[in-house]
């Protein structure tokens, strides 16, 4: 306030204002007259933005019947938690299970079907032919309890 002062007593001592004399302008009067309106207009919009008591009252009366009303029950519930579960079921049944049928001769294809069938079988071992005893023993121990195999 105080630079402000000097800088408006400059001003009128060089005669910058024209036409306004020295009668009508008073920088300090001025300066409070606009402190005053300032807060004049901050009391307003204080007051304005203050809500009465029963604004508030109703404004809580509202929450507590929203929190305090029932919620419908949930009627879909059981099938959304099936559903998926379903789903998982069918895909781990795709692609964990394989595919384990056996291949049906054809008697009447003759020798010739007999080696497709053999030359099928083999495709679908994961040993050759040759391990085919030791396959049954390995099938064995893994049917076997874990104490029965280690010997303890």
């Amino acid at each position: 306030m105080h630079l402000w002062s000097k800088k408006m007593r400059e001003a009128k001592e060089k005669s910058l204002f024209g036409s306004v004399g020295s009668a009508d302008f008073d920088p300090e009067r001025d300066l409070e007259d606009m402190k005053k309106d300032i807060q004049r207009l901050r009391e307003s919009v204080h007051a304005e933005a203050e809500k009465p008591e029963f604004f508030w009252k109703r404004q809580h009366n509202a929450i507590m019947a929203s929190l305090n009303k029932p919620f419908p029950a949930a009627k879909c519930r059981p099938a959304l938690l099936w559903a998926p579960a379903a789903l998982a079921l069918i895909l781990c049944l795709l692609f964990f299970v394989e595919n384990s049928k056996a291949p049906t001769p054809d008697l009447a294809a003759g020798s010739d079907q007999e080696l497709l069938i053999g030359i099928e079988r083999a495709l679908s071992r994961d040993y050759p032919e040759a391990f085919a005893p030791v396959a049954v023993i390995h099938s064995a121990i893994e049917g076997m309890p874990d104490k029965a195999v280690s010997g303890n």
